[in-house]
């Protein structure tokens, strides 16, 4: 039996966004399934926030988060690693009921007597643009953590992972209907998806379907569909330079009007504006 594994997004805030105040970093639960970070525990890292305004240096932060990733499907004990940039993060995996579900994490951190790889200060000045003094001025505002350090925040991620699992924050729904259509749409997400050709695809009666998918999740089938195309137009916007036109055939919208419109409406900003604001540092991806 395949399961659907919900994750209750507002109890995770409640619980997340305290820890990242008192901790002074940010923690984030990454959910594998639709390979997002959920919640608004975010808070700004400067380093990073720095580089995720690029689409280059952005790229490598995103390879070292899915590495990450990967490694935590394959062990269910947490630890550390360095990203690209040697910044500590930690990291826990996330399993419920033998499933893996995500993973939260901490960081980032400067370790203690490690100073800043100026082959990295290098490349990042390149790829961004930036002068090499603001990136290592920005580097250098990292917190500081040491090998004790490490120990106990990696023992704070699974203390906070036990916490989740008896808030029930996550919970399982058999199905596997479900799972088929969504994982259908995610395939096919730039095509032209209409209840009627989904299910078709999924062998199913249209009003059935539509029912039985509201029912189960709580959104409408339209709404899942726009909420995947926008989660994945904004990957496009933040990874790489195609054009708002470019982006909005790749997630499936003909009229690249209409999806400035259902991007604006998610966001509260244009695909243009986004960009910008993320480059300017107003707002973090």
């Amino acid at each position: 039996m395949n399961y659907k594994i919900i994750v209750d997004e507002k109890k995770l805030f409640q619980i997340l966004t305290p820890l990242s105040g008192f901790c002074k970093s940010r923690f984030r639960f990454f959910e594998d399934r639709t390979l997002s970070y959920l919640g608004d525990a975010r808070e700004p890292v400067s380093f990073c926030q720095l580089l995720a305004r690029y689409p280059g240096t952005c790229r490598l932060c995103t390879e070292c988060n899915e590495a990450a990733n990967a490694r935590c499907k394959k062990g269910r004990h947490s630890f550390s690693y360095l990203c690209h940039a040697g910044l500590v993060e930690i990291i826990c995996p996330v399993w419920y009921k033998d499933i893996y579900v995500g993973n939260l994490s901490l960081g980032q951190f400067r370790r203690r007597g490690k100073q800043i790889n100026e082959a990295g200060l290098a490349l990042w000045a390149d790829l961004t643009g930036l002068s090499p003094d603001r990136i290592r001025r920005a580097y250098m505002s990292q917190p500081l953590i040491d090998a004790g350090g490490i120990k106990g925040a990696r023992m704070l991620l699974e203390f906070c992972v036990e916490k989740l699992l008896q808030e029930d924050i996550f919970y399982t729904s058999h199905q596997d209907s479900v799972n088929r259509v969504e994982q259908y749409i995610q395939e096919h997400l730039a095509d032209p998806l209409t209840l009627e050709g989904i299910a078709s695809q999924a062998y199913m009666n249209p009003s059935y379907l539509s029912a039985m998918y509201h029912k189960t999740t709580g959104m409408t089938l339209s709404q899942y569909i726009h909420h995947v195309r926008i989660s994945r137009s904004i990957y496009l916007i933040l990874n790489t330079s195609k054009s708002v036109a470019e982006i909005a055939t790749a997630v499936g919208f003909r009229d690249p009007n209409y999806f400035s419109r259902v991007f604006r409406k998610k966001t509260g900003l244009s695909p243009m504006e986004y960009r910008r604001q993320v480059a300017a540092g107003r707002i973090t991806p």
